[in-house]
């Protein structure tokens, strides 16, 4: 199986107006996150992955030290020259990657989720595996994070838990802009994609969310009826943002400490 990451990064403040439960820059968060995804690439064995980078004018040490971290990857990678700035352009770039790759598989990723070392390795063996399964007739999105705000009871819904390889993995119906699927379901819902990219705006918590534009009244409707998104129990990603986003059953420090590790040459980066 192929599998292409495409990946945005930043080392600029916070899209979200809500603080982040990490008390790290974002230069310094992007690179510890960016080490744990490539650490967890580099445990992948049978499967074809590469990385297109996408990043937004970080600083010239930032962009050092992300070549740096690159040169360890044991899969090919390319830095993509854009040629605009600002999130809006750069999620609409990375979606169009995602939307045009020919590999079997594309992972669109953010620059603020950490992940765990056996976090793809899971998620490419398990693909395949719960296809194999379950008599699963749809396209499958695999959302690597277990995120805490589905377990809300104004967000409780009846849900499919089925057993991996590995781990539990339940149904869903949201997801960030962060998830593994086929470039088709790009291809074949390319509008609201585009809307999600070029129109999202963030909530600042006043106000009812239904009136901003974000992934739950876009991108969430594939994952409603069209497309099986799933995500595993536990997480094998964490997404390092506001406390609502922080997971109460996984130590964060912990994956902090040890998952931004290179296991190659034990370098870190934090």
């Amino acid at each position: 199986m192929k599998l292409e990451i495409i990946l945005r990064t930043c080392d600029r403040g916070n899209v979200s107006k809500f603080p982040r439960f990490i008390s790290a820059s974002k230069a310094e968060l992007l690179l510890g996150c960016v080490a744990s995804l490539i650490n967890a690439a580099n445990q992948v064995q049978g499967h074809i992955i590469s990385y297109k980078i996408l990043d937004d004018n970080s600083t010239p040490e930032t962009l050092s030290q992300l070549h740096s971290l690159f040169q360890q990857s044991k899969h090919s990678y390319e830095f993509v020259k854009l040629e605009g700035t600002g999130s809006h352009y750069t999620a609409l770039k990375q979606f169009e990657l995602c939307r045009d790759s020919n590999a079997d598989l594309v992972y669109s990723i953010e620059d603020d989720y950490l992940h765990c070392p056996t976090a793809l390795k899971e998620a490419l063996e398990e693909f395949i595996f719960l296809q194999q399964k379950y008599p699963i007739e749809k396209p499958l999105c695999l959302f690597l994070w277990d995120q805490p705000e589905d377990y809300d009871p104004k967000h409780l819904s009846p849900e499919l838990i089925m057993r991996g390889k590995y781990r539990h993995w339940k149904t869903g119906w949201f997801t960030t802009n962060s998830f593994i699927t086929s470039p088709m379901i790009f291809r074949t819902y390319w509008d609201l994609f585009e809307t999600l990219a070029t129109q999202y705006q963030e909530w600042d918590g006043t106000g009812k969310k239904e009136d901003t534009i974000h992934e739950g009244n876009t991108i969430s409707k594939i994952w409603e009826t069209d497309v099986m998104r799933i995500n595993p129990i536990p997480s094998l990603t964490l997404h390092m943002q506001g406390h609502l986003q922080e997971d109460p059953y996984i130590e964060w420090r912990y994956w902090w400490k040890h998952y931004t590790i290179i296991e190659k040459q034990k370098m870190r980066y934090q």
